[in-house]
């Protein structure tokens, strides 16, 4: 019966899956919306699928390109036409490439940048691949001083062009949180002796912390902090309370909202909301009470993908937000949460691109990462 709503409501919906792209709208087109009023601009064009944005502490922007570029400049000025020298090679295939770049939060002080991609490993004949995360700093345009941060064991890597993850965020407490996807390998989400489909705890040079809840289960990996997950690429921290929030990729319906909560399990697959792609059920079962309850699902998916929350001042209305980026139904929303729940959700903007993520700049503006077209934009407030 589930499975039959599910695909009553796609088909409400499905125009918007295959629905043109609108035209990009002119420099003096304002979007009004509920709390504030802006104008998109474009301060980066003709990129190759952009995928993550942060910022260094001078204002700068960094922002990494799948195919394995990673890109810097002054909003105000674009990219610099070179991108910085000395990024590892990637596995550049389908979904996976490089992903994510988060600048640590010390970084005036110890230059480290951080970056999640896709790492190859040719065994027995095959492509074989893992996320990987490591760190390094600029010097002469160049990324320099590399350390491997967390790297799964051989075995662990799989064939395949799904679910890689991947997001970096850190608490400011020394530790680093990061996403991996199940590599489309459902149950290995469940398995606590394999890295795929969890969130991971790592101090910031890599060691693991003595707390993580599955350091003394024999066999588990020593990094895993939640599981159960299955292709998370949203992760940030609302600093106002201290909560880990994540959104993930759900199969057809069930992309998610969560509160990353130490050592909870998730539930993938043994609960979802969504169904198989072929139409068929995966299971029954969307509650269990040993696994954690969703905030949020969003059925049909809206292929969910990066999140930010809003600190600035430049739109006070959105202050303490979170934006949320889709790809597949090309939206940037507005959500509005209280007490740990979602009271009120709203499209700022939809039809421009897949949008891959939202950032908050340090001018207070909101920038995004569009796929087709592939390009940066900012919101800037408007009358």
């Amino acid at each position: 019966m589930r499975g039959l709503v599910v695909y009553l409501r796609e088909l409400r919906t499905n125009y918007q899956r295959n629905r043109p792209t609108k035209p990009a709208p002119s420099p003096d087109t304002v979007f009004h919306t509920e709390a504030a009023s802006f104008r998109l601009e474009t301060v980066a064009r003709d990129l190759a699928t952009p995928w993550s944005i942060d910022w260094l502490p001078d204002g700068r922007m960094l922002v990494t390109e799948k195919p394995g570029r990673l890109r810097i400049g002054a909003p105000g000025d674009g990219l610099e036409p070179a991108p910085i020298k000395g990024i590892p090679a990637v596995y550049d295939h389908g979904q996976g490439g490089l992903l994510d770049v988060a600048v640590h939060p010390d970084y005036a002080t110890n230059g480290w940048i951080y970056l999640a991609y896709s790492d190859l490993i040719r065994q027995h004949g095959d492509d074989t691949s893992l996320t990987k995360i490591i760190r390094g700093r600029l010097k002469d345009h160049t990324f320099v001083d590399q350390e491997t941060i967390w790297q799964g064991a051989p075995e662990a890597y799989v064939t395949g062009g799904v679910h890689w993850g991947c997001r970096l965020a850190f608490d400011g407490n020394g530790y680093l949180f990061f996403s991996h996807g199940e590599r489309g390998r459902g149950p290995q989400a469940q398995d606590l002796t394999l890295p795929n489909g969890k969130v991971h705890r790592v101090h910031d040079d890599g060691r693991i912390p003595d707390d993580n809840p599955f350091v003394d289960v024999p066999g588990a990996v020593a990094s895993i902090w939640t599981y159960g997950n299955r292709n998370p690429q949203g992760l940030a921290f609302d600093r106002s309370t201290g909560l880990l929030w994540e959104t993930e990729h759900g199969s057809r319906g069930g992309d998610e909202l969560n509160i990353i909560e130490r050592g909870s399990n998730y539930g993938w697959p043994l609960i979802t909301y969504g169904m198989n792609y072929n139409g068929t059920p995966i299971t029954e079962t969307t509650q269990r009470p040993d696994m954690h309850d969703v905030v949020v699902h969003w059925t049909p998916s809206i292929a969910v993908c990066g999140i930010d929350f809003y600190t600035g001042d430049r739109f006070p209305a959105w202050k303490g937000n979170l934006l949320v980026t889709a790809l597949a139904q090309q939206q940037l929303r507005r959500v509005v949460i209280a007490d740990g729940r979602v009271t009120h959700q709203e499209l700022l903007f939809t039809d421009l691109g897949r949008v891959r993520d939202v950032s908050n700049g340090p001018d207070g503006l909101v920038y995004v990462a569009l796929n087709s077209p592939d390009e940066i934009v900012r919101l800037i407030p408007a009358p």
